[in-house]
Order: structure tokens, then sequence, then C-alpha cells
């Protein structure tokens, strides 16, 4: 298998175990570990994506039995038909699932202070590269499994220097000041709707070309509540998610509890907390795959901590000191470590990749009736427009161009028609939600109505976890507008370029640009940055508006 080649294992390599208190790899030697083991082991693949806002390589391993690895292109397209059905009888999508490989991904530590499930990573990719158990060759054959080892590799960085800057002191273990990313700061798993950043548009490509039909999106939480959360969330759900993806989270997630409590790992809840209501929180939700999280308790970064049972505390009304239905097995209390939560995370991994290869047939039969679904719908809207005559032409391509990295079909009238009995001019954008990513479209055109929600009837209302709202058109100031009937429009298929500008007329001053754009925001910072002097009008002058921008 390894072809004579002496297969490396994190301690090996590192010299100490993963988990190990007080020892953390930098993205370096995480990446270089990687690398070895690809070399030694037919079964993983390392693929580098791109690059980081800071321009360390954000990549993508590959775990999966050899024949699965040689013939990638083959099991990408049959996913890819699985996906988009349409002009395709729904006989022929036993065949695809009979020949198909289930493909999970592993999501790993998107804020880069919780670590554990990066680190853990590297163990878990070990074990299955030299594994003959038959659990894990049943994963391996059933199973291309796609570990990011961390979606933020600057941060993954960033924390790990300062842990190692104050170990031995007083301050070891504390957060750093200031946040882990050079732009979002703390949530960059809010952008997974705006696809704003280096890091989420990797994914995003990623996920559009694999096709997974699960991810696991592991997390961290506070110390001193649960051990471990999956899901079933808690309600609000967004009702744009297909209902056998919201049914998926409650399948995959007590499948993990089940095995954490069962390897005897207390402290394990379900349907606690965390709801599921914002696109902001997931991309794959609205693509085809039942995407879920989990959420360890942290210690200090890679420094134990000690947690007694009377400082467990009760969060949005779950208490971990009780044992209920959705916590069966409550934690008395104690040191927690760096391998407590690798060891929590590697089982729920394994459980997740085993329970995608047992279930294989029905993981590739649901994804195929999901997209079906999605893209015979019949319930309205039919489609959304976008017309061309906007107060912001920039803002209006950043809104497309948004719709169209993840993944959605922007058509462009090419003549005249007529919708809900309003006439509309060719050029008109229009979205149509039977396709394969129609239920993105709707989450992110519609208005939102966020649940009212009660503790009680007549009681005060449950905060939600998240947000609330996540209409584009609203937020980037843009008029779009939902048709209810289907309509016919002679359309073509549009790539979203970007308007041109222009500098126009003459004059002695220099240049004048309006402050009503968004896009006028970019061309001050460029100007600034290379030194130019950029004044404002503080009234209106002639025909000029306060608030103006001029350039000597």
């Amino acid at each position: 298998m390894n072809n004579g080649v002496q297969m490396p294992t994190p301690e090996s390599v590192l010299g100490y175990q993963i988990g190990t208190p007080r020892r953390l790899p930098d993205w370096d030697e995480i990446v270089a570990y990687f690398d070895q083991l690809a070399a030694a082991s037919d079964r993983v693949v390392v693929e580098r994506l791109g690059e980081s806002t800071q321009g360390r390589p954000y990549i993508a391993v590959y775990v999966s039995s050899p024949e699965n690895l040689a013939r990638r292109e083959e099991l990408r397209d049959t996913l890819n038909k699985l996906y988009d059905p349409r002009g395709r009888d729904a006989a022929e999508d036993e065949a695809l699932i009979e020949s198909g490989k289930v493909t999970a991904f592993l999501l790993c530590t998107q804020h880069s202070n919780e670590i554990g499930a990066a680190v853990m990573t590297l163990e878990l990719a070990s074990d299955l590269a030299a594994a003959d158990d038959p659990d894990s060759l049943e994963a391996l054959e059933n199973v291309v499994a796609v570990i990011i080892p961390s979606h933020n590799p600057d941060g993954h960085q960033m924390i790990v220097e300062w842990y190692r800057q104050w170990l031995g002191t007083e301050y070891e273990g504390q957060p750093m000041p200031w946040l882990y990313h050079h732009y979002v700061g703390h949530d960059n798993n809010r952008d997974w709707f705006m696809l704003t950043q280096a890091e989420t548009g990797l994914y995003a490509d990623l996920h559009n070309r694999e096709r997974p039909q699960l991810v696991f999106d592991m997390h961290q939480m506070g110390r001193d509540g649960a051990r471990f959360m999956v899901p079933p969330f808690i309600d609000p759900l967004d009702p744009n998610q297909d209902p056998v993806i919201q049914q998926g989270f409650g399948d995959l997630g007590t499948a993990i509890a089940t095995r954490l409590t069962a390897a005897g790992k207390s402290g394990v809840a379900t349907h606690i907390i965390f709801d599921n209501y914002s696109p902001s929180l997931a991309y794959g939700n609205y693509h085809g795959s039942v995407d879920i999280l989990s959420e360890a308790a942290s210690c200090r970064l890679a420094t134990p901590v000690e947690v007694p049972e009377d400082k467990l505390k009760v969060e949005a009304g779950f208490d971990p000191k009780v044992r209920t239905w959705n916590h069966p097995l409550p934690w008395k209390g104690g040191e927690w470590t760096l391998r407590d939560i690798v060891e929590y995370d590697k089982i729920a991994a394994l459980a997740f990749l085993e329970h995608a290869a047992r279930n294989r047939r029905q993981w590739l039969r649901n994804y195929a009736g999901i997209m079906r679904r999605t893209v015979e719908r019949v319930d309205g809207p039919y489609a959304f427009l976008i017309p061309t005559e906007q107060d912001d032409p920039g803002t209006t391509h950043d809104l497309l161009d948004t719709l169209r990295r993840g993944d959605v079909e922007v058509e462009r009238a090419t003549a005249e028609f007529v919708a809900d009995g309003v006439r509309y001019p060719a050029g008109t954008w229009v979205i149509r939600l039977a396709q394969p990513s129609g239920n993105y479209v709707k989450t992110l055109l519609e208005m939102q109505t966020y649940p009212d929600l009660r503790r009680w009837p007549d009681g005060p209302p449950v905060p939600p976890y998240d947000i609330v709202g996540h209409t584009l058109p609203l937020q980037m100031g843009v008029r779009a507008i939902q048709v209810d009937a289907e309509f016919e429009a002679l359309v073509e298929l549009d790539d979203v370029s970007a308007p041109e500008g222009e500098v126009s007329g003459q004059g002695q001053y220099g240049w004048r640009f309006s402050a009503t754009r968004n896009g006028s925001v970019r061309a001050l910072y460029r100007l600034l940055a290379a030194g130019a002097s950029v004044y404002r009008l503080t009234e209106r002058h002639g025909a000029l508006a306060a608030g103006t921008y001029l350039v000597r």
C-alpha cells in the first residue's frame, strides 16, 4: 500500500502526540505533515486550492481508497449528474447511485482559537491511511472524505505564535489582543451567503466542484457547559432548506452522539442552544448537502483547565448538570484538556464517515431526491428579476456576482417580456428558482419573516441565536422584483461581467466622484493608498451634492 515508504504518524514527525498539553503545530508544520502522509500513502491526496488572505496555502486533504482516488473525475461526474437532473429521466438515477460514492466534507476550525479540530485532522488522516479494521475499510471504500484542516490558516498561525510566545508565563493560553482574520475578525463563518473573503470563495468553489452529500463543521464553545454538542438543532430552521436536509441534521447528529456516549464520553448533548435559520452559517444546506456542526468544550488552547461540576452553567435553558433525554450522560466536572477535545472530535468524525459509508445508497438517493425536488419545483415564486435601472450599478453587479459565485444561474433577457402583468425591457436579469441552487436564490432574495417564538404562551420571546434576516437586495440597496407566476422570455446565460466605468468632461481643478455609490469607497481608499489628497464638499456647490469627493 505504501510502496515501501515508512508511514509517518503525527507523533513521529512532530515529536509529540496530538493533544499533548502545551504543544501545538503551526500551519507550515500541518501542511508539511499532510504532504509527507500523501507521499507515503496511496489513500491520501493533498490539493492546494489557493491562498489565504495573507498568502498561506489553503488545502484540502482527500482520504479514500486508492481506487476511488484514481477515479475522482468519474465520481465527480456522477455527482454532478445527480446535482443537476434536468433533461434526464428519474429512472436513470439508480444506475448513478449504484456506481457512485458518497463525498463527505470535514470543515474544521473556522474560528482559529477553536483549534482542537484542526490538529485532530492529522491524527484522523494518519489513522485512516494505516487502518485495516473493517469499519475503516468500509469508510474508505464507500466514501471520499475531503478534510479542510483549517478554514483560516492565517488565524491558525497567529494563534500558535501567540500561544508559544507566552508559554510558561501568567498569560499562557490567554486570548490574543487582536482578532484572527485580517478583515472579518471572529465570525468568518458568517460569510457563507456573501462570499466576500478569499477563504470562503475557495471553499465554495471546492463545494461546487465536489458536490458533497454531507458536511461536518467542527467548532468549540465555552468550557463551562456541555462537553460536546451536535444536532438536531433547536427551532427555527430556515424553511428554504429541503425537509430531507433538515431530517438529516437529526439523523447524523444522533448517530454521532450515540457513538460518543457508547465510547464513554460524557457530557454529549443534542438539541441545545444552536438554531439553523440563516445561510450565513452554512453553504451546503442550500446546495443539496446536509451540513451539521459540533461544538466541543474548550480549554485554554493547549493548556488544560479545571472545571468543577458546581461551576457548570445553565445556558439557553440547558443545564449541563442534569440528565435529560438529549443529555443522558452528564459530565461530572474535573480536568479538561486539548487531548479530550481531540478524542471527542475524532470519534465524532469517524462516526460521521462510517454513517455515510454504511448508508451509501441512501445518502446518494436522498441527494438525488433533494436535487430533483429543487429543479422541478412547482410552488412559487417562479423567479426574481433584477432591473438594469438601479441607483448603484456597481453594487447591483456585486449582488449578481455573489449569486453567480454561489453556483446560481443568472440569465439576461434578450427581448422585452411580460411577467405578472408588467412589461420589462431587454437586459433585465432573470433568476429562476427551478435550478439546482434555487433554494439558495430564494433564501437570499426573498424577505425573511423571523418566527415569533415565545418561552411560553404570551411570554417573552425566545432570543435568536444569530442572524434573523439575510435579504441581499435590502442589505445592498438593490431593487429586486419577485415574480410568482410562470412567464415566457427569451433569455441567455449571463457571466455577470462588471459594468465599465468612465472618466468624462474637462476642467482645471481635477476630478470629482459621487459619494452615493459603494464603489466610491473602494476608489477613495485606493487613491489614499496611492498618496492622493482627497477632499469632500461640506455643502452643496451648484450641481455638486454635499459629500462629493474631490481630487486635485
